[in-house]
């Protein structure tokens, strides 16, 4: 009954350590998903405000 006993819980173990890994893993992806998302985002925010400037330096020019 030991021996079942022991590779029992050599079992659950390993199951609780693959469970870690895959919650690390998870948290590592998203990570680099908001990362990817919010580089798009700075990204999209600087090219409006050179249009925005652009358009500035325009209006002004015809005045």
């Amino acid at each position: 009954m030991s021996l079942y006993e022991e590779k029992l819980n050599r079992a659950i173990d390993k199951q609780m350590a693959e469970k870690a890994e895959k919650a690390e893993n998870r948290m590592v992806s998203l990570m680099a998903m908001v990362a990817g998302f919010m580089t798009v985002v700075i990204i999209a925010i600087i090219l409006l405000l050179f249009s925005i400037q652009g358009i500035l330096k325009k209006r002004e020019n015809n005045e």
